[in-house]
């Protein structure tokens, strides 16, 4: 295997001697095409109809009169194609969905999006599938670059890394970043570091968190677009067709995320008022920030906003994106995200306050928490949060900010939860 290394980038630790120079970093190649079989032919019924909702410019979706049932009802790219077709393995696989068959047939029904991606699959095994740079808008790196940062989760990734790798289009990328020495995790990913849609692989020794890995590949990606998905985290089928129509359709648009919440944490009531439409018939819950897996960014927001600062938060990122212009927000209908360290997900690892601290989340150890029944509540208040925070970034700066910060430093000192 040909091995590559990343020049240091400069003083702000990206490229720090002891990060980047001299790692191994895997080259990026054509991927190869992967067959797929029609779902009758595994016994499962194939999807035949779609709800498809086009709101006028402008205007705000009304839940009753458009008969939006869900928010999670499932919506691909303008047109309502909808997928008839699945790789055959994920569908016999129970350690890769791991779900009934009621589960089942509640994945299948997400699957809407994307249909003429999941088409170019269909070519002869080991053709190249990576289309010249003269049909990819003059982007020599494809379309979105995504890094996976994976740190003792061994048994999400079985999940995680797969379902990722399924979701890519003809020119999207994976990057993995491996923190820290756990055995499990590094056996968990061997398989996959070799596979032609990982672009580069790099393991620290030390455990970094999130801000060096993410810029790492904000910084060296030459994609048109860049993302972040966590090792915990289950994507949707079609959520990078989806969102990246919706930023070639809005150029205004900043980051555009995935939605992690199950569906009784959402409050039409409360949401109603921040879920606009949008050029193409694309919607938005807005929100001046989204969380950090399952979102799509264009790299040209990095170029004219630089990276993640030394000790800012993608959060705070958002933020700054937000003050500068730009329109961020979650997909709306939501395209869903399972967070399987959320105690309430069906794949999820959290069943007892033993299990939590062997796990501890970092959003749930920065805000105290110490029981699945504070992590369950954190989780519940922070989507309240979401769909009712104020979409003027001044809310978040100055003294109000400052306020916040010593609410918050009083909680965690009386030994209580921070709310987010």
């Amino acid at each position: 295997m040909h091995r590559a290394t990343v020049p240091a980038q400069g003083p702000d630790g990206v490229g720090s001697p002891s990060a980047h120079i001299g790692s191994p970093l895997v080259h990026r190649r054509p991927r190869t095409c992967r067959g797929e079989r029609d779902l009758v032919e595994l016994g499962v019924s194939p999807i035949t109809t779609c709800l498809s909702v086009t709101p006028r410019a402008g205007a705000r979706p009304d839940f009753a009169r458009s008969g939006i049932t869900s928010p999670f009802t499932a919506f691909g790219p303008p047109g309502g194609t909808v997928i008839n077709s699945l790789p055959q393995r994920l569908a016999r696989s129970p350690e890769y969905l791991d779900l009934d068959q009621s589960g089942l047939e509640r994945w299948f029904a997400n699957l809407t999006a994307g249909q003429g991606n999941l088409d170019a699959r269909n070519c002869s095994p080991g053709s190249s599938r990576r289309r010249p740079e003269s049909e990819r808008g003059g982007y020599m790196g494809g379309r979105a670059d995504i890094v996976m940062i994976t740190y003792r989760s061994a048994m999400y990734i079985r999940l995680s890394l797969p379902r990722l790798l399924e979701t890519l289009g003809d020119d999207d990328r994976v990057w993995l970043w491996h923190n820290g020495d756990d055995e499990a995790t590094i056996e968990a990913l061997r398989p996959f570091v070799s596979d032609d849609r990982v672009a580069h692989y790099h393991h620290s020794r030390e455990n970094v968190r999130l801000r060096e890995p993410t810029n790492w590949l904000w910084q060296n990606s030459r994609a048109r677009f860049v993302s972040k998905v966590d090792d915990d985290c289950l994507v949707s089928p079609g959520w990078l067709d989806t969102f990246a129509s919706a930023h070639m359709a809005n150029p205004e648009f900043g980051v555009i995320g995935s939605w992690r919440h199950p569906e009784e944490d959402f409050r039409p009531e409360l949401a109603r008022r921040k879920i606009q439409a949008f050029a193409g018939g694309h919607s938005l819950m807005r929100n001046n920030w989204v969380q950090g897996s399952g979102y799509l960014m264009p790299r040209a927001r990095v170029d004219a906003n630089g990276p993640l600062g030394e000790s800012e938060s993608f959060t705070g990122y958002c933020m700054r994106l937000a003050e500068a212009g730009a329109v961020n927000g979650f997909y709306y209908p939501f395209v869903p995200e399972d967070h399987m360290d959320d105690p309430r997900s069906p794949h999820t690892l959290i069943h007892s306050d033993q299990d939590l601290l062997d796990r501890m989340p970092l959003s749930a150890r920065a805000n105290g928490v110490m029981t699945v029944e504070q992590w369950t509540a954190q989780l519940q208040q922070s989507a309240i949060v979401l769909q009712t925070a104020s979409l003027d970034p001044r809310t978040y700066s100055g003294w109000r900010r400052k306020l916040k910060l010593v609410s918050r430093r009083i909680r965690l000192a009386m030994g209580r939860p921070a709310k987010w």
